[in-house]
């Protein structure tokens, strides 16, 4: 008789097995058929569950009808009771505030990337949001009697932000003002709406906005605009530096140049890019050409039926574009599976690192001359000796911090199996990165296919043999 990694052997070890699942909520029983004339299969199983540590056995009769069902299908000799687990509290929309997607003609099956799925305007007094608190579970109980607990449901935290209003009594929250919606995974906002009826430039001068901003046309070179909210250009981009908290939707295209960034707190989108840099939390979409430019993602580059000509793509959860690269040979790079921010920060961790290891060291150099010096300290300089004492131990104390943090920074580095998807082609000269996978493509190669990493490297499959 085995009890997950133990056997307990009786007279009958031979002919029986009581096998304790895994989890401790059953035992199962491998065995011969009870006879109506011996009941010592019933006494030596009765036994060995005692040995177990069952505390409540079942009766002879209960236990013969067990068996049997048993033998019939497999059916638990003893059960416990199984926890019910508890459930966390949701959230419950009020409407479609947040769709990622955008509109499809229904008759061509084609994307309107101009105009979103998501509903963001809101009314004053428009209910936003209802909070469903958590039901807590039962705990359960194993075979040998003992509790299994069951954690508690999480509570779904909401901070309310500008222009929201909380009803404590039904947990609802309510639109304060019309305006944006606006919703950062925790806190929850009605951006007011700052509508320019034409261009940003000279005439309007740098703009900056705690809520959501709306351009009728341009942002023209040299501008600077920064808004709290979703910033929305219903023309084109070119040489200004954009950032907003939410999402950005640019109708025209963006060509930004050298030293011009372009930051979203959430989603981007334009109908082409040249020469930009655009780094965003939520995917960025293109309509249909990226060329030169540096795009850098946590989330995913959409691209479908876009091409990507030089520069970089960098996406945490992946990349899909029509074709990468150029016959010519223009060298580009897309790079899955890497999170930017966290990059960024380990850089300047292990900078600030070395910095500190090379003070140290030259610290303890000095300290180390001024101990074998047979010269006699003065005042003052045993004062500075114990000066510089100080400094190592912060020194010290710093550098442990910081090897914490990159060590930190290291394990928990975003998992995830991020894929490359092209669609059209794949030109020679572009390099494909996942994780920490590299793949140099010399010669084209037709889609569509999907790169993705397995057997310590990176391969390519046809799009339609992708696992899910």
């Amino acid at each position: 008789m085995s009890n997950a990694s133990e056997d307990h052997a009786g007279s009958a070890a031979q002919s029986l097995t009581l096998n304790v699942s895994p989890d401790r909520l059953a035992i199962h029983y491998h065995g011969p058929a009870p006879t109506n004339a011996d009941d010592t299969l019933c006494n030596e199983i009765l036994a060995e569950l005692t040995v177990l540590g069952v505390p409540v056995v079942p009766s002879r009769e209960t236990l013969l009808a067990r068996i049997q069902a048993a033998l019939a299908d497999g059916a638990p000799l003893v059960e416990g009771q199984a926890p019910v687990p508890s459930q966390d509290g949701i959230l419950n929309w009020a409407g479609d505030f947040f769709s990622q997607g955008f509109l499809v003609d229904e008759k061509t099956g084609s994307v309107d990337f101009r105009q979103r799925a998501a509903q963001l305007s809101v009314t004053d007094g428009q209910l936003l949001l209802t909070v469903v608190p958590p039901v807590d579970g039962v705990a359960g109980m194993d075979v040998f009697g003992k509790p299994i607990p069951v954690p508690r449901g999480k509570v779904r935290r909401v901070r309310t932000g500008p222009n929201v209003r909380l009803d404590d009594s039904s947990a609802t929250y309510y639109a304060a003002a019309s305006g944006r919606i606006r919703w950062n995974g925790e806190l929850l906002s009605v951006d007011p709406v700052f509508e320019v009826p034409g261009s940003v430039g000279l005439a309007t001068g740098h703009i900056v906005h705690p809520g959501a901003l709306v351009v009728g046309k341009d942002i023209e070179s040299g501008s600077k605009v920064r808004a709290a909210g979703e910033i929305e250009v219903k023309g084109a981009v070119e040489g200004a530096d954009v950032e907003c908290g939410g999402d950005l939707s640019i109708t025209g295209g963006l060509t930004n140049g050298e030293g011009r960034l372009v930051r979203s707190g959430g989603k981007a989108h334009a109908r082409f890019v040249r020469d930009a840099h655009i780094e965003a939390e939520g995917d960025i979409f293109i309509e249909k050409e990226s060329i030169q430019s540096t795009l850098k993602t946590r989330g995913a580059v959409i691209m479908p039926r876009g091409r990507i000509i030089g520069g970089e793509v960098t996406a945490l959860r992946g990349i899909e574009v029509c074709d990468a690269g150029t016959a010519a040979g223009i060298h580009t790079t897309l790079v899955a599976g890497e999170d930017f921010a966290r990059a960024a920060e380990m850089e300047m961790l292990h900078k600030r690192l070395a910095e500190m290891e090379m003070a140290q060291a030259r610290i303890r150099h000095a300290l180390d001359l001024a101990a074998t010096s047979a010269i006699k300290l003065s005042p003052e300089q045993f004062q500075a000796m114990l000066a510089l004492e100080i400094k190592a131990e912060e020194a010290e104390e710093e550098i442990r911090e910081l090897r914490e943090r990159v060590r930190k920074g290291t394990e928990t580095f975003p998992p995830g199996h991020p894929r490359i998807i092209i669609h059209g082609c794949l030109y020679p000269e572009t390099v494909l990165r996942i994780g920490c996978e590299r793949y140099n493509t010399s010669d084209a190669i037709k889609g569509p296919i999907t790169a993705l990493v397995a057997g310590g490297g990176i391969i390519l499959i046809p799009a339609d043999m992708t696992p899910s």
